[in-house]
């Protein structure tokens, strides 16, 4: 539109009226700064946008972002390795997990676990004063508390048993560059905040798990070099849920039996690597 047809437009609008006082290339002037300030700030309010989301980006690295940064394999995240020759479908994984529970993958061979290790990683956990001294620990079926090798990583899980006999159970996963990524996700209803120790970042979620009230604590630490740990704790035991079935089993212990800072302390233990 032209300066000649906004003239007409406004001389056509006020034909016959009574002289208002208003004059076109006033109109005119005011409402190109008007339309120059608007633009300026469109403009500003885009940049600070973009900043916001290159900046923010940086500073505070989503789940995702946070293990890509840091993972020196880009494998990871294709699900966990395996010894066969042609496939793979995962096994069941960690409550929370990202991955699938039952998927066809591409095959990647699995990093060699030894059973020297897996009992100096059961050594290390049991030893007096990594966990609280009122909880027994008890394993999975009764059977013996100890890591066992599963697929390039070592997985220990147990109950732990507290003196008034109320139970909860605790999970912990330690593995290497060709295991599946253990990450939990951060999707509702699970919450996810971060925490960064010794200058490594610490993913910690939390998250209910089927209807009848229990609840995941996880704490997710990926290294530098690559390896992780996950560990978690629920107030429903293994027994309990065992017995009445996963995700249907209420509470057996009327709080979570470790804390948050307990789990970051653990996933943080020296010499607990793959």
């Amino acid at each position: 539109m032209t300066d000649d047809d906004i003239r007409t437009a406004f001389g056509s609008v006020f034909t016959d009226e009574p002289p208002l006082g208003v004059h076109s290339a006033e109109v005119l002037r005011k409402g190109r700064g008007r339309l120059r300030r608007r633009r300026a700030a469109l403009a500003g309010g885009f940049a600070a946008v973009v900043a916001a989301v290159v900046v923010g980006g940086s500073l505070l690295p989503g789940p995702r972002e946070l293990v890509s940064a840091a993972r020196p394999s880009p494998d990871r995240a294709a699900g966990p390795c395996s010894t066969g020759p042609e496939s793979s479908t995962a096994p069941a994984t960690l409550q929370g997990s990202t991955a699938p529970a039952a998927t066809t993958l591409p095959v990647r061979p699995c990093e060699p676990t030894t059973a020297e290790q897996a009992q100096a990683l059961t050594g290390l956990l049991t030893r007096v004063g990594v966990l609280p001294s009122e909880f027994t620990l008890r394993g999975a079926d009764d059977s013996p508390v100890l890591f066992v090798e599963r697929r390039g990583e070592y997985l220990l899980t147990a109950d732990l048993v507290a003196p008034d006999g109320q139970e909860g159970a605790l999970t912990v996963l330690v593995g290497g560059l060709s295991s599946g990524d253990s990450r939990p996700s951060c999707q509702p209803p699970a919450t996810c905040e971060f925490r960064t120790v010794d200058g490594e970042t610490l993913q910690i979620t939390t998250r209910p798990f089927g209807s009848a009230g229990e609840v995941l604590t996880m704490v997710y630490h990926l290294s530098a070099d690559g390896s992780q740990v996950y560990a978690s704790t629920s107030n429903v035991s293994s027994r309990a849920s065992g017995a009445t079935g996963k995700a249907r089993t209420p509470p057996s212990i009327d709080h979570q039996p470790l804390t948050v800072d307990q789990l970051v302390k653990l996933v943080t233990l020296p010499g607990l690597e793959f």
